[in-house]
């Protein structure tokens, strides 16, 4: 079983028609959300660590993930629902967020551990979670522990820097983190906050090299991804072609969840046979998480297709 922790949050996505005030469309979403989502959808067992609000939105939000094969693990929290507003640029989201005293943040290390499965066999967490210090210091202790306990660790930042007030802080906490993880992915966005002033290759290298990672892919929107093992062999993919573009909303998300999909369903999924994948195999698995996370493009916000969607 793949388990998941991370936010889960309500995104308010403008919609404007010329000379018109701006309309805003709730969509579901929260980066690890998102991955849990796709994961599930894609015929992977999935479990959802993270707690979720028993207001409307949250009941939306929950039935949206068991209806996509995914087990709540956590109970159902009195806090509200964490809000995202996005505001659209040539289709591109910008966001700003709501997340004080929220349901996502209602977490402790002894309910984390009382909830995981005896069979959990990888975990993913990222971004907003591990941006501000209480509920991102549990994170990545939990992360830690299941690290030492044999779980595979798959990493995406998807970093939201207007959201980071502390730099410093972050930056050393996400650095530990980057110690304990076998998979990492990032945008393009993500490699420059970390690595500023470098090519991407480069960047990438730099990151390996002082990371526990045994490959990093990095994604590039509509210029593909390319990924990079621990000897230097670089693969790199074309994005897949979009019938019709709506917005990239989760666009990403559904890359990394592709890839942890493509890995449990391939036996792949071990430090040892991340390690050890052919150059054909990391092509095949970019490929596949590439079309998916096309296929998602195709839909308002982040809606990840399902495996016959894909097939």
């Amino acid at each position: 079983m793949i388990i998941v922790g991370g936010e889960n949050l309500v995104d308010l996505i403008e919609q404007r028609e010329k000379d018109s005030d701006p309309i805003f469309q709730a969509q579901l979403g929260g980066s690890p959300y998102n991955c849990a989502l796709a994961i599930g959808r894609q015929g992977v067992k999935v479990a959802y660590l993270t707690p979720i609000s028993n207001d409307k939105f949250g009941d939306l939000l929950a039935d949206n993930l068991t209806d996509s094969n995914v087990t709540l693990l956590a109970k159902r929290s009195n806090k509200p629902t964490s809000l995202a507003l996005a505001t659209l640029e040539k289709g591109n989201a910008k966001y700003q967020f709501y997340r004080e005293n929220t349901a996502d943040r209602m977490i402790s290390l002894a309910a984390l551990n009382k909830i995981t499965p005896k069979d959990a066999k990888a975990f993913f967490v990222g971004s907003l979670a591990l941006t501000q210090q209480k509920d991102g210091d549990i994170w990545a202790e939990y992360l830690f522990q299941m690290q030492q306990k044999g779980l595979f660790i798959a990493l995406d930042p998807n970093i939201r820097a207007n959201f980071i007030k502390d730099k410093k802080s972050y930056l050393l906490r996400l650095n530990k983190i980057l110690d304990n993880c076998d998979l990492l992915k990032l945008s393009d966005e993500d490699l420059h906050y970390l690595v500023p002033k470098m090519t991407l290759i480069n960047a990438a290298k730099s990151l390996l090299a002082g990371s526990s990672a045994r490959l990093i892919i990095v994604t590039i929107g509509k210029d593909g991804a390319f990924a990079i093992n621990r000897f230097g062999q670089i693969v790199d993919v074309k994005a897949s072609k979009t019938n019709r573009f709506i917005d990239s909303i989760g666009a990403g998300d559904t890359f990394m969840a592709s890839t942890i999909a493509y890995l449990c369903k391939n036996n792949l999924l071990s430090a040892k046979s991340l390690n050890e994948m052919s150059v054909k195999n990391i092509e095949n698995m970019l490929k596949y998480a590439s079309k998916a996370a096309t296929l998602n493009c195709e839909k308002l916000g982040c809606n990840p297709p399902f495996l016959k969607e894909i097939k």
